[in-house]
């Protein structure tokens, strides 16, 4: 071998290696044109660049060296006007289709952004998901940055101080170098102006994690508790019907968390201040409702999440921007300030809660009406003796935990079919689908108005002449009372009277006494139902 030949291999070996050095480590301002040819496609879609425009659909593009470790990167992304939503998807660290850190920014029903790990084996991971205060636009052009940096990784948007993600993956060394890749949503997409720089292995090291947020800061909690507080309203009652009158009492009521009240008389006693309490809507839980249905988990937190990431993260959002602290809160009290009329006099007043989570106890000017165990059943409280013309107030203490010493609540007792089952779950009341024992007067709340002798259930069962009918029906008053029974039935459709009797026999009750009467309608030719006339 010549001299010649040796000094052009040699020539070569050392080209070879000043451009692996170059796409591997030499990245401080690596302007990406974006020119076709300067990528790989990956994906059977859609994956080109016209004027220095990456436009992609089913596809993205693979930049770079699959060497790159710690690097900064940022690029503008569009969704075209002709699309439905906004979907922007870009990737990091890529080694390939299935190995590598993807991100999606999503508009539509979500406005979102969240981040995650795929790997072979197994190795994929949810690492966050964040809501955007903003809806995504299509034909608007979006600013992404990115820092990666050994096990950190922070995202920014239009060109924000504060990333809208920051976390760190435990399992970096699964992933810990590679391309950068844009694209892959199945809506087209623009990327432009993409650069990257290289960044030194400590860069992250010495900075807090602190992401951008819209949670309301202490302050601002405490001028959002006033507003509230102050728009509050009494609900008043007017108007009476003769039979039964139904007063909604859905809506704000004020809430003070139970690591707030020092003394609970006073809580219950409505002579004692409210001006400092918060406000709560009702019906709706103070923490979050999450199942417990399987389903992915969200990071390491101890509750499946289900398939909804952006849900999970709505409860989240919603119970933090409260204006208590949520986390503390194990009891919730209740205020209702309700003003009646006079005609209330020889009325029977209930009070109807569809459910409350899960121990409650019901005071009405400031004595005990009534209480109840339970996430799911309905129960009445009678406060026709509590009650008065003028103004009164309902106060209701609800209790999160009916086992108040869990002890190893999380621990696996045994396995039901496919189901973990928890020593929470065998010892605390059930709670369906729900985990983390979601707590509050979380099912609609009526004030009913009746006459003392009042209907308290109806059952039928229809045939096709005609149908038995079973009535229940309560004397409350405490005197004894007469009482007939009177029956019409009319068409829905048109509202022509199909059926009607007068009311012949005569039933008499005792002080306090339940009855249910039993009797049958017939001769009644109703249209029948078939699939092709529903009637």
């Amino acid at each position: 071998m010549n001299s010649q030949l040796i000094k052009l291999i040699f020539t070569n070996c050392l080209l070879i290696l000043s451009l692996a050095f170059v796409n591997a480590q030499n990245i401080t301002e690596y302007d990406l044109t974006l020119e076709q040819g300067n990528f790989q496609k990956v994906g059977k879609g859609e994956c080109q660049v016209t004027d220095k425009v990456l436009t992609s659909r089913d596809a993205y593009a693979s930049i770079g060296s699959a060497d790159w470790k710690n690097y900064r990167f940022s690029f503008e992304a569009m969704v075209p006007q002709t699309e439905e939503q906004v979907q922007i998807w870009f990737g990091f660290r890529e080694q390939g289709r299935n190995e590598r850190y993807l991100v999606g920014i999503k508009g539509g029903l979500q406005n979102d952004i969240e981040i995650g790990r795929m790997g072979l084996m197994g190795d994929d991971a949810f690492l966050g998901i964040r809501n955007l205060d903003f809806e995504p636009q299509t034909g608007v052009w979006y600013t992404v940055s990115v820092e990666v940096c050994k096990d950190r990784i922070r995202i920014f948007l239009n060109n924000e101080q504060l990333p809208r993600i920051d976390v760190t993956d435990k399992n970096s060394s699964l992933l810990p170098m590679g391309k950068i890749a844009l694209g892959g949503s199945w809506i087209k997409t623009h990327f432009r102006n993409l650069k990257v720089s290289e960044l030194p292995s400590d860069y992250l090291q010495s900075m807090d994690v602190v992401e951008y947020s819209y949670y309301l800061s202490e302050k601002e909690k405490e001028e959002k508790r006033i507003k509230e507080r102050n728009a509050y309203e009494v609900v008043v009652v007017t108007d009476i019907a003769q039979a039964r009158t139904e007063v909604s009492l859905d809506g704000n009521w004020l809430f003070k968390p139970g690591y707030q009240i020092k003394n609970e008389q006073q809580a219950i006693d409505g002579a004692t201040t409210d001006t400092d309490w918060h406000i709560m809507d009702v019906p709706n839980f103070w923490n979050p409702s999450r199942i417990w249905n399987h389903g992915e988990t969200f990071m390491e937190e101890r509750f499946p999440k289900g398939a909804s990431d952006t849900y999970f993260q709505n409860e989240t959002d919603r119970c933090t921007n409260y204006t208590f602290d949520y986390t503390k809160t194990s009891i919730g009290w209740y205020r209702h300030w309700i003003d009646l009329p006079a005609s209330i006099q020889g009325k029977h007043l209930e009070l109807s809660f569809d459910a409350v989570s899960t121990v409650s106890e019901v005071y009405v000017n400031g004595t005990m009406a009534g209480s109840h165990i339970g996430m799911f059943g309905q129960f009445n409280v009678d406060v026709t003796d509590l009650v008065k013309p003028g103004k009164n107030v309902i106060v209701v203490k609800v209790m999160r935990d009916f086992v108040e010493d869990k002890g190893d609540g999380d621990k696996i007792t045994t396995i039901a079919v496919t189901v973990e089952v928890t020593n929470q779950m065998l010892t605390d009341l059930p709670h369906g689908f729900f985990r983390d024992s979601p707590s509050g007067i979380w099912q609609p709340v009526k004030l009913v108005i009746t006459d003392p002798v009042i209907i308290e259930d109806v059952y039928i069962k229809p045939n096709l002449q005609g149908a038995d009918i079973e009535l229940t029906v309560k004397n409350h008053s405490k005197q004894k009372s007469t009482f007939t029974v009177s029956t019409a039935i009319n068409s829905q459709e048109n509202g022509i009277l199909l059926y009607a009797d007068d009311a012949t026999i005569k039933h008499e009750l005792a002080p306090g006494e339940k009855r249910t009467v039993k009797y049958a309608v017939s001769g009644i030719h109703p249209k029948l139902w078939s699939p092709s006339s529903p009637n």
